[in-house]
């Protein structure tokens, strides 16, 4: 093999090397980075304070008005801090004389004159 040919070999070797490295530095680079979890925020207020949650996944346009509204509901039976939710006002009741209440309040005292009783 003389010089020439041999030269040419190498060069058309390095050639080929280099455009299959140029090729995948290409690939490689243009790949586009995983993608980071979406994260949704709710926020309100509850029971006197607030809360915060976060959860993984894609934005529920109904979530947030499910909270709020489940929250609002517990609010208004079991929330020491308004003078009008249930459980307020059968602790500040000094009548015998029975009144309404949400069924779950009923529940929840039921269940304590049970633990109570053990």
């Amino acid at each position: 093999m003389d010089k020439t040919t041999f030269r040419t070999k190498t060069l058309l070797s390095l050639g080929i090397a280099l455009g299959l490295f140029g090729l995948g530095y290409v690939l490689i680079s243009s790949r586009k980075p995983p993608e980071a979890p979406l994260i949704q925020k709710l926020e309100g207020y509850a029971q006197g304070t607030t809360y915060h949650m976060s959860y993984v996944g894609p934005l529920d346009a109904e979530l947030g008005p499910a909270v709020e509204n489940s929250l609002a509901q517990f609010d208004k039976i079991f929330s020491n801090y308004r003078p009008d939710s249930d459980i307020s006002r059968f602790n500040t009741s000094t009548s015998l004389d029975w009144f309404p209440v949400d069924p779950s309040l009923v529940q929840l005292m039921q269940r304590s004159q049970q633990i109570s009783a053990q």
